[in-house]
């Protein structure tokens, strides 16, 4: 639970843990209490990305917010890279249609209001409704989830058969090839030959896009986007297959 610009872990379990206290809180009392939306009157959103991250959620919705975030998982779904933000990382994308690949996520339950300023945020998203299962960590299936659909191309780089899987995301029966966030943007700056931009280390791609964004000047992502958008072999957006 996110509360008061802090984490307050829940457990769905008896046992305490040796690494601190875990409060067992019930989650519409606790809302209730502060005059919140109970978890039935929220907007279930599988967090994928950044999304589910505390600092984030923070600077999207504000220090005084209150998120229940839950652990869960869902089957036949991957997540992968797409490129670019204008903070100069490769941001997470849906695969869809994957067999028998279980990926872990996060949900987020966030109140009309938290949802209509997170729509705000994800310009390059559509809100779609979720087509697998998720299972939460209480052990219950959700009925409605809904996610964020790119609606952008996928990358597939020339090396690889299929998009970047996102090595720091856990998922069993992977079969796609797996990166951390650095070896991905080192590839893509050796695909896209950046060095003919001057860019030839990470740390001066991510320093060139936040420079050019703060300036309102998208040139170096805009070309990467381009490059993308182009490719033959770049995925269909995760909104138009399911349109």
């Amino acid at each position: 639970m996110l509360y008061d610009k802090r984490i307050i872990p829940l457990s769905f379990r008896t046992e305490s843990l040796s690494s601190g206290r875990i409060i067992n809180l019930n989650i519409n009392y606790f809302l209730e209490s502060r005059r919140k939306a109970q978890l039935k009157d929220r907007f279930a959103v599988l967090g994928y990305g950044s999304n589910p991250v505390p600092s984030q959620l923070i600077s999207k919705l504000g220090e005084d917010t209150i998120v229940p975030v839950i652990k869960g998982f869902s089957t036949n779904v991957d997540v992968c890279y797409n490129l670019i933000s204008s903070h100069g990382y490769a941001y997470a994308e849906i695969l869809l249609n994957q067999p028998n690949v279980q990926t872990n996520f996060f949900v987020i339950f966030l109140d009309q209001e938290q949802l209509e300023i997170m729509n705000q945020s994800e310009q390059n998203y559509e809100l779609l409704a979720f087509p697998e299962r998720v299972i939460i960590e209480t052990g219950e299936e959700l009925g409605k989830l809904y996610f964020y659909a790119g609606k952008r191309k996928i990358w597939v780089p020339k090396e690889f058969d299929s998009p970047v899987r996102i090595s720091e995301i856990g998922a069993k029966r992977r079969t796609g090839k797996q990166l951390t966030q650095i070896q991905t943007l080192k590839l893509a700056i050796n695909e896209f030959e950046l060095s003919k931009k001057g860019i030839f280390d990470v740390k001066q791609l991510v320093y060139t896009i936040r420079q050019q964004s703060a300036n309102k000047n998208y040139d170096l992502k805009y070309f990467i986007q381009e490059k993308v958008a182009q490719d033959p072999n770049s995925l269909e957006a995760v909104s138009e297959k399911l349109k």
